[in-house]
């Protein structure tokens, strides 16, 4: 990578001698340099032959045309890369909840949908920026809510300093939260809760908390106040 690599990320102190990191103003682009190089290496192995061919023909047309343009003097309107579609070999995500603006950012660039990022909209909204940490998160989420079937696949993106991105794609052999009877354990309240946390805003979550299901902590969300219902159990309330 570049040499703003190095910088971009860094441990330091401040004027005052606290200890903190300091993220400059290039880590946007060098994430991007980080992840597409990561991608190229990740490609052969998730992608189906259809994209990689189609990735393989914009390499050799965009050479092409820079060889063409230093012989002739004659210039080209730039081609862009061809992106594959990693939907194609990839079934769900687990991004780096750095902060909305990366998630948003590799939404963009791979075209995902939401429900591809719903996973880790939720470790964002719920727990807050936990850096690299968050793909766990999120990983529990899809194995409760995302539907995750034997035989299907999941990407896992994280960002370091140094800098770093590390992917890891895990297959999918024995969903035990499939099981029959286990989503039934889940109850109505924390489905609703975990609805609520991908409909609020990020400004909305302030207070956060955690509930008890077979001795497993699951995420809740408290948004301005908690009332009990007619049960006596704890009902959400904008």
């Amino acid at each position: 990578l570049a040499p703003d690599s190095y910088d971009c990320v860094y441990q330091t102190e401040d004027s005052t001698g606290r200890l903190g990191v300091r993220l400059s103003k290039d880590i946007v682009k060098v994430a991007g340099r980080a992840l597409e190089l990561n991608f190229t290496h990740l490609g052969p192995y998730v992608l189906p032959i259809s994209e990689q061919l189609k990735t393989v023909a914009s390499m050799i047309i965009r050479s092409a045309a820079k060889q063409w343009t230093a012989i002739t003097g004659m210039k080209i309107e730039r081609i862009p890369p061809y992106i594959p579609d990693f939907k194609r070999g990839i079934d769900h995500f687990c991004i780096h909840a750095g902060g909305r603006g990366v998630i948003d950012g590799i939404e963009k660039n791979l075209n995902l949908s939401p429900t591809h990022v719903a996973a880790s909209r939720h470790a964002l909204h719920t727990y807050g920026n936990t850096s690299s940490s968050s793909i766990w998160y999120e990983m529990n989420y899809i194995r409760n809510f995302g539907k995750l079937n034997v035989g299907q696949r999941v990407l896992q993106v994280a960002f370091g300093s140094g800098f770093k991105c590390n992917s890891g794609v895990w297959l999918c052999i024995n969903n035990a939260s499939n099981r029959p009877g286990r989503r039934n354990e889940i109850s109505d309240r924390e489905k609703e809760a975990d609805a609520l946390t991908l409909e609020l805003d990020e400004e909305q979550y302030i207070k956060r908390r955690a509930t008890t299901l077979d001795n497993k902590c699951t995420p809740a969300l408290t948004t301005k106040s908690t009332t009990k219902d007619d049960k006596g159990e704890p009902k959400l309330t904008a």
